[in-house]
């Protein structure tokens, strides 16, 4: 789902460790409130009487990303729809100005694909994305 579910080098399997999908900081809240009947005339009260009104906020970190490559640029074979073969880390920094916004996250140049027939040297999970805001909300008659 959020990665490759194969190693990017079956002899290095410690290179494979990381986060997984680690949400550290989560928050739900949620909220049901009865709307009271209003107006004087009884064909008003009739109308609004019986709503409900309900709310759930949901507020989380990011998920953690590995930063791969297109192709198999190690040419050590890949299953069929999964690319395990990483980035190089190039040593510019990940977050940068102008970066953690909707059009570029993370400085994409401080990441390379490594050099023909080599694995890349970029952790599993090393980058944390962008947290995450919901509301939903609802009103109803019962």
């Amino acid at each position: 789902m959020f990665e490759s579910s194969i190693p990017q080098n079956d002899n290095d399997l410690s290179a494979e460790k990381g986060p997984a999908c680690d949400v550290r900081n989560r928050l739900a809240v949620s909220a049901v409130y009865d709307v009271p009947a209003w107006g004087r005339s009884s064909v008003t009260r009739a109308v609004t009487r019986n709503w409900q009104t309900s709310a759930i906020f949901q507020a989380q970190s990011g998920f953690p990303l590995t930063i791969s490559v297109f192709g198999d640029t190690a040419n050590a074979g890949t299953a069929l729809g999964e690319n395990p073969v990483r980035a190089n880390v190039t040593g510019k920094p990940v977050f940068g100005a102008g970066t953690r916004n909707p059009t570029t996250w993370f400085n994409p140049a401080a990441f390379a694909a490594p050099p023909a027939y080599s694995f890349g040297n970029a952790g599993r999970n090393s980058i944390v994305g962008p947290g995450m805001e919901t509301l939903d909300m609802t009103l109803y008659t019962h």
